[in-house]
């Protein structure tokens, strides 16, 4: 008898450890109003890029030195 009463209270205990929640994780997004530089320079030649603004380095070229 007294090993069915210690029995059913260890099973209620561990019914209602199993159905309470656990803890929840902790809420941290990335922050949003200063993002990463390395993110920002990749935004910018994408814009850059996008807008025909960045040149090849071969269009880019010295004026040629005419001889005397």
């Amino acid at each position: 008898m007294k090993f069915t009463i210690v029995f059913l209270l260890l099973a209620c205990v561990f019914a209602l450890a199993m159905a309470t929640p656990g803890k929840p994780k902790p809420y941290s997004p990335r922050p949003t109003s200063t993002p990463r530089p390395i993110r920002v320079r990749r935004e910018a030649l994408a814009i850059d890029d996008h807008l025909g603004l960045v040149q090849a380095a071969a269009a880019i070229r010295p004026p040629p030195i005419l001889p005397a």
